[in-house]
């Protein structure tokens, strides 16, 4: 008796720790073209727009035949949620060399278009959910590895910096891949949640989990580059469903 009541426990944990480790819906990658970049200068604006073009045409409910070639919209955030620090911590890097662009091809052998994540049976590939904790793309513990602006304020920073990132890939009409939360706007897609998914506190808790953040990378003819946005109330660490453990970014950056 007590065997069996020890596996069900087991089974139970098990089923609480994968429901609470996968939270966000319409978790994928989105392969495509970088055609168009804003951030506008505006206290009032609290996220940057990129759009990109896979070539395919989509069918969303308010348009059940939108035109070929339709742009693709993916969400930036430039200012935290939390009215008391709005700061983003955000990393760029211009050479990135992570296994996920050197190893077997991955995302260079997929097809233009949005991929959910894990690969379902009708659409195969190897293409994984980004972790930015587990996978070191970028180590937590650098300050130096980011930097952060307080948007309201200095919002010229932040739209200078994420500019400096997404404009050459535009002119160089590089191929662009962006995690996220794949969602319909107006007769459009688009992409929310480009950014770290995990180690949140408070009213974004729900959204923890591993393998979920998003991310962009690019890819030039001669080399990678990625950029990763976080929030200073995220933590550094996060447990295995993605819950926070540790100190905040924000205190970790004041360290610097």
């Amino acid at each position: 008796m007590d065997h069996r009541v020890n596996l069900l426990f087991c089974i139970c944990l098990s089923l609480v720790l994968f429901a609470s480790a996968a939270r966000l819906p319409n978790y994928g990658v989105w392969k495509g073209t970088a055609t168009f970049f804003s951030a506008l200068r505006s206290p009032s604006e609290r996220t940057a727009l990129l759009t990109i073009r896979d070539g395919k045409t989509y069918h969303t409910s308010p348009a059940p035949t939108p035109p070929p070639n339709v742009d693709i919209l993916a969400t930036l955030s430039m200012e935290a949620s939390d009215v008391h620090d709005t700061r983003i911590v955000y990393w760029i890097d211009r050479n990135f060399t992570a296994s996920i662009v050197s190893d077997n091809f991955v995302l260079a052998n997929l097809k233009p278009g949005y991929h959910e994540i894990p690969s379902t049976e009708g659409d195969p590939h190897n293409v994984p959910g980004l972790d930015m904790v587990a996978d070191g793309h970028i180590d937590m513990r650098k300050v130096r590895a980011f930097s952060m602006h307080n948007v309201p304020q200095r919002s010229g920073d932040v739209a200078d910096v994420m500019k400096s990132f997404f404009d050459p890939a535009i002119e160089a009409q590089a191929d662009v891949w962006v995690w996220g939360q794949r969602g319909e706007r107006g007769q459009g897609l688009v992409m929310h949640h480009v950014q770290m998914n995990q180690g949140h506190s408070g009213t974004l808790a729900d959204e923890n989990g591993r393998n979920q953040d998003g991310g962009v990378i690019v890819k030039y003819y001669d080399h990678w580059e990625a950029l990763f946005i976080a929030f200073p109330q995220q933590t550094a660490d996060t447990d295995e469903a993605g819950e926070p453990v540790g100190d905040v970014l924000a205190n970790i950056a004041g360290r610097g």
